[in-house]
């Protein structure tokens, strides 16, 4: 796919296998939804200010 990366480094499949395994034994040994949200609103939000050309307000991200 075009503009898809293909590549991501040696620790996306380190994760990845962490991820895998903790299913396997049956642990929480992994980063959950809940976890992340924070991080993937920011990333959302600074995809945004880039846009636009503006500093942008985790409020306005969280809260549309």
């Amino acid at each position: 796919m075009e503009g898809t990366k293909f590549y991501y480094g040696p620790s996306h499949s380190a994760l990845i296998q962490r991820f895998y395994n903790a299913i396997e034994a049956d642990t929480e040994d992994y980063v959950t939804v809940r976890d992340a949200l924070p991080a993937m609103l920011m990333i959302d939000a600074m995809k945004l200010s880039s846009k636009e050309k503006r500093t942008i307000e985790m409020e306005e991200i969280i809260h549309g």
